[in-house]
């Protein structure tokens, strides 16, 4: 049995799926078009760069984001 707590839990957890699945396409069609930290401005490293596209984002303010959630 689900109560509304539930019900508006799943709700915002379907959004984020969506949400998240939504940028990841969109990340990857247009690949890493920038060579820095969109966050901070320092330089994204070409191996991150190489090694996850579409990043936007350096290793540490990466994990900053990601530690928020």
């Amino acid at each position: 049995m689900t109560d509304d707590a539930d019900r508006a839990a799943q709700i915002v957890m379907d959004a984020e799926e969506r949400a998240l699945a939504t940028r990841l396409v969109r990340m990857r069609t247009l690949g890493c078009a920038t060579s820095s930290c969109t966050v901070c401005g320092d330089p994204i490293p070409v191996a991150r760069r190489q090694a996850v596209e579409g990043c936007r984002t350096c290793v540490e303010c990466q994990d900053a984001l990601e530690q928020a959630r």
